[in-house]
């Protein structure tokens, strides 16, 4: 599965059913499950490194709600939930469901890891050409380096 982070700061796709369960069904069946992002958006997201930091694209990822996804056909996302959590009323498919919870946990988890490991590889990349790298982009990967870790203690 490939998933597309555009808008970077909010990716259209964690708020539709069928991307969300897409990412949750690669990652169950351990398949391959990797993200791509446009070079304009890369530009914003090194911008973002470099000043502003990750706190709102974190923020967001908490935001990823299997059971608030959006779907073309009502069909489809009853459907979905459905077969996500089989015991989820008809008439109350935002009720707080263990197996949703785990789905929407494993999807951010995996595009944590993503972030983190992009933001990594910027510096790295920009250490070995020898680019000077302001001192805020080091801080906001320490940040993010602490907020995955608090992450993982939580799953």
């Amino acid at each position: 599965v490939l998933s597309l982070m555009a808008p970077w700061s909010e990716p259209i796709n964690i708020t539709r059913i069928w991307c969300v369960f897409e990412k949750y069904v690669a990652l169950a069946k351990g398949h391959k499950f990797d993200v791509i992002m446009p070079e304009e958006e890369d530009a914003k997201f090194q911008e973002a490194l470099e000043t502003t930091g990750m706190q709102p694209i974190w923020d967001l990822f908490f935001k990823v709600d299997i059971q608030k996804a959006q779907a073309t056909a009502e069909t489809d996302r009853r459907n979905i939930l459905h077969l996500v959590d089989p015991d989820l009323p008809e008439d109350n498919l935002e009720l707080y469901s263990n197996s949703c919870a785990r789905i929407n946990a494993s999807v951010v988890y995996r595009l944590q890891q993503w972030f983190v490991k992009q933001a990594l590889e910027s510096i790295q990349q920009r250490e070995e050409a020898g680019d000077p790298i302001p001192m805020k982009a080091y801080v906001n990967v320490a940040w993010l380096l602490s907020q995955q870790r608090n992450d993982e203690k939580t799953w």
